[in-house]
């Protein structure tokens, strides 16, 4: 999954439509490396057992086995990862519940009884999930508990099943092995009814057909938009610098009287271009930092945590120090250009302004362009 929600490393991982069938696909099929199954539960009763404290818990928790810390790189804390919910009754918190129930995350061996029915006993405790996970829980039971009654179950539709495929093998082949069990265990009559599908998880918040909420389409039109309103600012930086070229025609004749190459000052001005957006960009980053607060408390409901601190972690730096050259050549070139190719005859002349007009024509197209992009967004 994407990063700062849980990630699989370099396995090709899939979300499948067939529950029942993940524990035939980690036993049968060689080119599973494991399965996991999964089912969300709602409006839960937690209780502490000898107490009368009681947690109502809505959707921050399930059932699920311990192959779930297989196949997804969680910040495990304490207890036995491989074992924690092969227990009927097992149960792992996170640290933020585990302190929520017990007021320490020294819990392992502790109890705790769910619908006043069933008591658990704590046998692993794992790090707070990031809050931009499909797969935020903070209480994950033993799917040990409900499978004795459900084995055979495979209209379930409420249960997943996420699939971590061995390198090299493909969703085709998890496809076909859905086949197969199709044909194996499913009779005539439920195979007319049921078809298993198996879901790329980097398309699990994008496939709006099985409950993404963030379609490609709507990321692309708002990447298109954050790149109009940057060539926008690039565009308004180029008719300042252009404009102010006059100003710096002797400079600039000077500096190529006494020896200065054009590829000197382009670089030079280039430089300068390089040091105002580096500048900007550390106040937009702390004007940023400030406001997020206000922003995280307004997305409470949705646990938001973000920060500028995200920037730094190797994907996204990459993309951002790809921005930010970008924004430099694009913003910094062209004045480079106009500015460097005075002569320090022309000056003493006074035929800047002859030259300075020719570039007129430009500006004028890059005012309307600058305009026309934010109104034709809205």
């Amino acid at each position: 999954m994407d990063r700062y929600r849980y990630s699989t490393g370099k396995r090709p991982t899939y979300r499948c439509y067939s529950p029942s069938s993940g524990k035939i696909l980690r036993e049968d099929f060689t080119t599973v490396e494991t399965a996991v199954r999964l089912e969300t539960l709602f409006g839960q009763i937690i209780s502490l057992p000898g107490t009368t404290r009681k947690f109502e818990e809505s959707r921050n928790i399930c059932f699920t086995e311990s192959q779930f810390f297989q196949v997804f790189d969680v910040d495990w804390k304490a207890g036995d990862k491989h074992k924690a919910l092969d227990a009927e009754d097992g149960v792992v918190l996170s640290e933020r519940y585990a302190l929520k129930y017990f007021g320490t995350t020294d819990v392992i061996g502790r109890t705790l009884r769910i619908n006043n029915q069933q008591e658990l006993t704590v046998n692993g405790l794992i790090g707070d999930p990031p809050s931009n996970t499909r797969l935020g829980y903070d209480i994950m039971v033993s799917y040990n508990l409900i499978a004795q009654g459900n084995k055979a179950d495979w209209n379930n539709t409420s249960s997943l099943c996420f699939v971590a495929m061995k390198p090299q093998q493909t969703m085709g082949q998890l496809q076909q092995a859905l086949q197969k069990i199709n044909q194996q265990y499913l009779s005539a009559e439920q195979t007319s009814l049921l078809h298993f599908q198996a879901l790329p998880l980097s398309e699990l918040s994008h496939n709006t057909q099985y409950g993404g909420t963030v379609p490609r389409p709507l990321l692309y039109v708002l990447t298109v938009i954050g790149i109009l309103l940057v060539a926008a600012a690039c565009i308004n930086f180029i008719n300042m610098a252009t404009a102010q070229s006059i100003k710096r025609s002797k400079e600039t004749g000077i500096r190529k009287a006494v020896g200065s190459t054009r590829s000197q000052l382009v670089i030079e001005f280039l430089t300068e271009t390089a040091m105002v957006t580096l500048v900007a960009v550390m106040m937009s980053v702390i004007i940023v930092q400030l406001c997020l607060p206000w922003l995280n408390n307004a997305l409470s409901v949705l646990r938001a945590d973000m920060s500028v601190l995200w920037l730094f972690r190797p994907h996204f730096l990459s993309w951002f120090l790809v921005l930010i050259v970008g924004v430099i050549l694009l913003s910094g070139l062209y004045p480079a250009l106009v500015l460097s190719r005075f002569t320090p005859i022309a000056v003493l002349q006074g035929r800047v302004n002859s030259i300075r007009t020719r570039g007129a024509s430009l500006r004028k197209v890059l005012v309307v362009t600058q305009f026309l992009s934010p109104n034709s967004l809205s």
